[in-house]
Order: C-alpha cells, then structure tokens, then sequence
C-alpha cells in the first residue's frame, strides 16, 4: 500500500534550491522493507494527467535492519537547483515508485509544494 505524503510547504522547498528527498519504506505494519538492489524512481507531475516534469532514480543507501530504530536505509533523490528553476512556485504531483520488472508499485505519492523565495 502507497504512503501519501506531502513534500514541501512551510518554507521547505523553493524555486532553485539543492534539495534531497528521503524516502523510508514501511510495510503496512510499520516495518522496514529491505529495498536493497531496487530500483527506485521519483516523478514530478503538474497535474495527475500532465506529462513528467521531471524524473530521477534514487539511490538506496544505509543499513537495513527489520528493527526500526536501527534501520538506516533510506532512498534519496537530489534535486539540483538547475532542477526547479524553471518551475513555477505552486503544488504539483509526485510519486515514488519501484520500476523493477515485475514488481513495479507505487512506493509513495502525494503533492509537492514549491515556494517562490522573496530574495535570492
């Protein structure tokens, strides 16, 4: 099952900033899923029936643990300021999802705020 989850707003993302996403995968119970040797992809979308805005392939890191507290694997996805500089300030559309053949899901998905910095 897909987590909703809501990125940026409240001064956490601008227009033409270095950004990294993290992404924490959790079973339906709220334990870690080994993500190891996935392949993980985050999508940006105007609207759900818009084409990409953008698309990126995480890299998984960390030390999975079926703990929580001692699991440090995490998927992250860096968006350059090159990225969003273009973008205008509103809320878009994102997903991550597991692209592997057989075995594409949707990880997690929600909106995206971006915000319009008063200065640069």
């Amino acid at each position: 099952m897909a987590t909703n989850i809501t990125i940026g707003g409240d001064g956490a993302l601008f227009v033409g900033e270095d950004k990294s996403l993290v992404l924490h995968v959790l079973d339906t119970d709220g334990v870690p899923v080994n993500i190891s040797g996935w392949t993980i992809t985050f999508a940006v979308r105007e609207r759900l029936d818009a084409p990409q805005v953008i698309t990126k392939t995480a890299t998984v890191s960390g030390t999975y643990s079926a703990t929580l507290a001692s699991n440090t694997q995490r998927a992250t996805v860096t968006l350059a300021a090159a990225d969003t500089l273009t973008w205008a300030a509103k809320t878009y559309q994102h997903a991550w999802k597991r692209t592997d053949s057989g075995s594409a899901t949707v990880l997690a998905y929600g909106s995206l705020v971006v915000e319009q910095p008063t200065q640069w």
